[in-house]
């Protein structure tokens, strides 16, 4: 039997790909070239399916991730933001043509942040019939997405410790 001539892809879990990306967003704070990242979601499609078609359409430096049933983060390296829109919009394509409802957010370091945290939340898929504006302020915030679990805690009687950086609205949560 021959060798096989390609490695197969992994797919990385979504603490792997946190730290992919606090590496590359410290490479490029120190001079390196710009990165992207975008998440996307297809529902009920095969996870094969979605990971046979990442594998192909990305680059092999490119990463990607599961980051929850049906959604995926990928971290597209060394790339302009034309080229990482293209490169989406290509898997997009491939993913509507199976039938699958895709959508899909991306944002580009520095562009639309300079950490994990800000360039995670720019990423968050869209409703593909409104373009993201670049200068518009990041659709939900950490905390609004918090609100919901912060409700089901607060009608219990359980501690809970609350962390954060500083003017980040833990004061206004508790």
């Amino acid at each position: 039997q021959g060798a096989p001539t390609e490695r197969p892809r992994r797919i990385l879990s979504h603490g792997y790909f946190e730290m992919y990306l606090e590496g590359e967003c410290a490479r490029a704070a120190a001079g390196g070239q710009p990165f992207a990242v975008a998440r996307v979601h297809v529902g009920d499609a095969s996870p094969e399916v979605v990971e046979h078609l990442l594998a192909v359409v990305l680059a092999p430096i490119d990463q990607f991730a599961a980051y929850a049933p049906g959604e995926y983060e990928i971290l597209m390296l060394q790339v302009t933001e034309v080229v990482a829109q293209q490169r989406l919009e290509h898997l997009s394509a491939q993913l509507s043509s199976l039938g699958h409802d895709v959508l899909t957010g991306i944002a580009v370091y520095p562009t639309h942040g300079r950490t994990p945290e800000e360039i995670s939340g720019a990423a968050a898929p869209l409703d593909p019939s409104q373009p993201r504006d670049a200068s518009a302020p990041i659709p939900m915030t950490t905390i609004e997405r918090l609100q919901p679990l912060v409700r089901r805690i607060a009608a219990g009687d359980i501690n809970v410790l609350v962390l954060g950086e500083t003017g980040a609205g833990k004061e206004v949560m508790a």
